[in-house]
């Protein structure tokens, strides 16, 4: 687990919690963004009051150099909790290769 402290002082925590979701929760307010040919669920970024505005296509080293390369889909809500952001990570070229060498 990583713990950002925002500009207010807020502790954001980010939890890696499957190798393609970093779960982002803390701050108690947040604004989204989202497109409108997306799946309602499905946002583009996530802003929380103080920071860190994380975005589609960010580069998740930005909170934690392990994540270097990690980069944001798509962000979803977890479950009812309004601050529990799910961030869906693309799948990276090198574990595809990998994946399809081992299925040979």
């Amino acid at each position: 687990m990583v713990t950002y402290i925002n500009r207010y002082k807020d502790e954001i925590s980010f939890e890696k919690v499957k190798e393609d979701v970093i779960q982002m929760s803390g701050g108690k307010y947040s604004r989204v963004g989202f497109k409108d040919d997306a799946p309602k669920e499905q946002y583009t970024m996530v802003d929380p009051s103080g920071g860190p505005y994380i975005a589609e296509h960010t580069n998740m080293g930005c909170i934690s150099k392990e994540w270097s390369g990690d980069i944001v889909d798509y962000i979803t809500i977890e479950g009812e909790e309004v601050s529990v952001y799910n961030l869906h990570l693309k799948v990276k070229e090198t574990t595809k290769s990998s994946k399809e060498n081992n299925m040979k």
